[in-house]
């Protein structure tokens, strides 16, 4: 059930029970005033607690966006590092296909020099 506060400030002003002080309610020995003043007491340290676990939510939200933010950077990165590492290593392989042939080739030339000058010219 919700609780209506009356925030009208010439009621209160008016009010006798404010203006002599307090009235003491019905055998209990506690005034008015006081019953007032010790609820909206207890209503601020409620409020404070309930605006407290709000922030401690407020930062586990975000503290979880940040990491998952992080994470999709890093996995982004991390595909973008292995399209580059396998386009290196496609261009590796080609080259290394050139070059295999052209060092085995290079001391059989050694040996005849006249076949090398007839395939060269």
């Amino acid at each position: 059930m919700p609780l209506t506060i009356n925030t009208n400030v010439a009621a209160v002003s008016t009010n006798s029970a404010f203006a002599t002080g307090g009235v003491e309610t019905s055998g209990t020995g506690v005034s008015l005033s006081t019953m007032i003043v010790s609820f909206f007491i207890q209503t601020l340290g409620n409020t404070v607690t309930i605006r407290a676990k709000n922030r401690g939510v407020l930062s586990r939200i975000n503290f979880a966006y940040e990491q998952s933010k992080r994470s999709i950077l890093d996995a982004t990165n991390c595909r973008t590092m292995d399209v580059d590492i396998a386009a290196e290593s496609t261009s590796l392989t080609k080259y290394n296909t050139v070059v295999q042939p052209s060092a085995s080739i290079s001391p059989q030339a050694n040996n005849s020099p006249n076949v090398t000058l007839k395939l060269l010219g």
